[in-house]
């Protein structure tokens, strides 16, 4: 009997893991955007209309709790902040 309540809470967990990592995912890059404001200033068009297109689309999916999408977009947003970092340097 332990073993099979053992057992259902590891499946349990396994089961609920890979959603609350997508969540965090999600967060954690909406953070770094959000920490990356001041790289954003320097993006020149249509930079900055795709970036805050992505933004926008990400966090409407986190608000629709759908955290692949959220993901997509807030690392396409990241992508431009990371090309114009490269451009700068």
């Amino acid at each position: 009997m332990k073993r099979s309540v053992f057992s259902g809470l590891i499946l349990s967990a396994a089961l609920l893991s890979p959603s609350v990592f997508a969540a965090d995912l999600c967060e954690v890059n909406l953070q770094k955007i959000e920490n990356s404001k001041t790289v954003v200033t320097t993006l020149g068009e249509p930079a900055t209309g795709q970036f805050d297109d992505a933004v926008k689309q990400a966090k409407a999916a986190q608000s629709a709790g759908n955290e692949k999408e959220c993901i997509a977009h807030t690392t396409d947003a990241l992508k431009l902040i990371t090309d114009a970092q490269r451009t700068k340097n």
